[in-house]
């Protein structure tokens, strides 16, 4: 009996615990999210804040947690017959986390409701967060709508602890490489993340511009190359302390493109702040004009103005950019390289073909006469250059210049002498009957010298004449209607044959045979 009351008094315990642990939990969730809310609320109702009084305004929104992520649900309040009712929104809007998890996966819905991302804040470190092929917009405000919505719009992904964004690979608007945010063609480069534990830090090749805020703080970067692609910083794009090397490998940004129009009708210079590094970029580069105060304000003034606005006597601010650079230095430049020339051209199916002589050089540049000047058509790195668009039967004029391309910067040749080309296949030189036999089985086999065309064809003599009778792309022809008895008489000529136009070889000299049968 004692050990019945014992198994009774445990199993009340028990229960009893697990109660408690229940109550616990629900406590846990609501003290985490008043946390939460104490630390967070005003970074997501940042446009109800009060900065005058350092309090938030009365606010109505409903935070709920639900599998420790933090969501919104907008108050939509309204009057019916003159009585308030109060209603929220049904779409959940994700500003938090309050769980324990360092691997987070974004959730794309709670509870049959698509989720609006907005934010991601949290009361635990987040090392890694993964972002799932349904989320189509992580950089979206609070209140939602294109009013709200642009370039400089900011990324609120905010843990100081994350080491990586790791993107869905069939997500539409998004990408990602080595942790880092981009968008799906990889042209801007969204975040950066500050826990990245990289020392060196090149941006790839495909990425044109630099958004807000990509780069804020990270911890361990000490060297980052901006490639040669990029084209547009916006407003503090790179902000690091810890950076000693920056490369600003790049001479194609244009003066605009390191200024902005603010609100005080003024131009102010984009905030790149590395106070401890050494910039090194491109001598006479937007970037050395920049560091000197010498940027061109009569190119700035000309991009921003347009049909409404006249911002020629706008002022510009350098905002004391001394501070925000260690010092600046400047790449080598790359070698002049000497002139090239064409060895030969012809006419193939895939176009002019242009032959160079050797050249010590990055590559070659090829220009086509377009009217009384000279257009830009491509580039190669080899010996050939196929001009594609050029049409049968055309004559165009060419000139070429070697180009060395190093840290950004491209040195040029002179120009070549110009040549022209005709679009039709090249005359074959003339070629030779070797020898002419006949076997019954076969007829009459013809056999050719060694020649450089598309084919041979072949002609029989018939009464004064020669007429065509066939051809062939080997050394070898086989007349197989001559018959024993007779006597035969041939010519033959070369033919190079190119998108439907022929040209011709002359006739050979004439061969004959007689049809004796073996």
């Amino acid at each position: 009996m004692k050990r019945i009351l014992s198994l009774v008094l445990t199993l009340i315990l028990a229960i009893s615990s697990l109660s408690v642990a229940a109550s616990a939990q629900t406590h846990d969730t609501d003290y985490l999210l008043n946390q939460w809310e104490k630390q967070y609320a005003i970074n997501i109702y940042d446009e109800v804040y009060s900065k005058h009084t350092g309090e938030l305004k009365k606010f109505n929104d409903k935070l709920a947690v639900v599998d420790d992520w933090v969501y919104v649900y907008k108050n939509n309040n309204k009057r019916v017959n003159g009585e308030l009712v109060i209603e929220y929104s049904k779409e959940p809007i994700l500003v938090g986390y309050v769980g324990q998890r360092a691997d987070l996966t974004i959730p794309v819905d709670v509870n049959g409701e698509k989720v609006r991302f907005h934010s991601l804040y949290s009361l635990v470190p987040i090392l890694t967060l993964r972002v799932p092929k349904e989320i189509e917009d992580l950089k979206g405000t609070y209140w939602g709508g294109d009013e709200y919505s642009g370039p400089d719009e900011k990324f609120f992904i905010e843990p100081d602890s994350l080491e990586e964004i790791i993107v869905d690979k069939d997500n539409k608007n998004y990408s990602s490489k080595d942790g880092v945010l981009y968008s799906k063609s990889g042209k801007i480069a969204y975040l950066y993340p500050k826990e990245k534990k990289d020392k060196k830090f090149t941006l790839p090749e495909t990425v044109e511009v630099l958004d807000w805020q990509f780069m804020n703080n990270p911890k361990y970067l000490k060297e980052l190359v901006i490639t040669e692609g990029v084209k547009k910083l916006y407003d503090a794009s790179i902000c690091s302390a810890t950076l000693e090397k920056l490369y600003l490998k790049n001479d194609s940004v244009k003066d605009c493109d390191l200024t902005y129009l603010d609100s005080s009708e003024s131009f102010q210079i984009v905030d790149i702040y590395t106070p401890n590094a050494v910039v090194y970029c491109v001598k006479n580069s937007a970037f050395d004009r920049y560091y000197h105060k010498k940027l061109n304000l009569k190119a700035v003034r000309k991009e921003y103005s347009n049909e409404h606005m006249d911002y020629s006597n706008y002022e510009i601010f350098y905002d004391n950019l001394e501070r925000h650079f260690k010092t600046v230095k400047y790449l080598s430049s790359p070698k002049t390289p000497k002139t090239p020339s064409v060895k030969s051209t012809s006419y193939t199916e895939k176009g002019i073909k242009l032959t160079l002589k050797d050249y010590s050089a990055n590559g070659v540049k090829v220009y086509r006469k377009s009217g009384k000047t000279y257009k830009y058509i491509g580039y190669t790195t080899t010996k050939t250059f196929y001009d594609k668009t050029a049409k049968a039967g055309k004559t165009y004029t060419y000139k070429l210049r070697a180009y060395n391309k190093k840290n950004g910067a491209t040195a040029n040749s002179k120009y070549s002498a110009v040549f022209k080309v005709t679009a039709k296949p090249k005359t074959p030189a003339a070629v030779t009957i070797k020898s002419a036999t006949y076997s019954k089985e076969k007829g009459v086999k013809l056999t050719v010298k060694d020649y450089s065309a598309k084919g041979v064809k072949v002609y029989r003599k018939s009464g004064k004449s020669y007429k065509y009778i066939g051809y062939t792309t080997t050394k070898t022809f086989y007349d197989k209607t001559a018959k024993s008895g007779k006597t035969y008489t041939y010519k033959v000529r070369a033919y190079n044959k190119v998108k439907g136009m022929t040209a011709n070889s002359k006739y050979s000299a004439a061969k004959t045979v007689k049809t004796t049968a073996k």
